[in-house]
């Protein structure tokens, strides 16, 4: 047995609309927050070719052999927001958040959501990962296995078309990525 540690997976074509993939929707159609640390998050289809080889590349005897952190590509908030906005050719709205404050505002939206239940990505575990998130390190995977990961604009690229045409992402917030007359084909993929 082999055993994978993905970092945040995002990608086209997710029929549950994965924490992720909300989280990347939410960056793109809401706001960015730029706080410490950053967002680190491998495609899917990266993902899916690595467990394709793990499968034909059985692990020796060794348990450390059979581990692999698959992270895809690490991009502290700003370099994220730039890169983001080149892609969409627009600008988003990216305010610069204390790290104290984010984590206040996710411990206080789990105290809050004990009283009065309501859908949020805010939470005391989600604001620590946003603010002290260490980079995962692949290089042992991807010097094993010869793989590489896709390019964090194609993987970006694909992702936001996909949330737009499946109504998670509204058309205009998609910029450049999504030619204007372009009519979004809602439910196509498991979307509401």
């Amino acid at each position: 047995m082999q055993v994978t540690y993905p970092a945040a997976v995002i990608g086209p074509d997710d029929p549950k609309l994965s924490a992720a993939n909300r989280g990347l929707a939410s960056l793109v159609g809401h706001m960015l927050p730029r706080s410490t640390t950053g967002f680190q998050c491998v495609d899917v289809r990266d993902l899916a070719q690595a467990h394709v080889w793990l499968l034909e590349h059985p692990a020796d005897r060794e348990f450390e052999s059979a581990r692999y952190i698959i992270g895809g590509h690490f991009y502290p908030w700003n370099e994220l927001g730039r890169r983001l906005e080149a892609l969409l050719g627009r600008r988003i709205f990216s305010p610069r958040v204390p790290p104290l404050l984010m984590r206040f505002m996710g411990a206080t939206a789990d105290r809050v959501k004990k009283l009065v239940p309501f859908e949020t990505q805010i939470s005391a575990e989600s604001m620590t990962i946003n603010t002290q998130w260490s980079p995962a390190d692949s290089s042992r995977f991807l010097t094993r296995s010869g793989l590489c990961f896709r390019s964090g604009d194609e993987t970006f690229g694909d992702t936001i078309r996909w949330l737009v045409e499946t109504g998670h992402v509204p058309h205009k917030k998609a910029g450049r990525l999504v030619p204007t007359g372009t009519v979004p084909v809602i439910g196509k993929h498991g979307a509401p």
